[in-house]
């Protein structure tokens, strides 16, 4: 593959993971509220 399809793919991939990401905190903000409140243990 050529080196402008590599980047392609990491910038898509970096903004689906970001996304994702945000998705994921937003769903456990307003969904798991309650356990939000235990410290983590990560």
């Amino acid at each position: 593959m050529n080196q402008k399809g590599m980047i392609g793919l990491y910038l898509m991939n970096s903004l689906l993971s970001s996304a994702v990401t945000s998705y994921y905190e937003k769903y456990q903000n307003e969904y798991l509220g309650i356990q939000m409140m235990s410290p983590k243990t990560t």
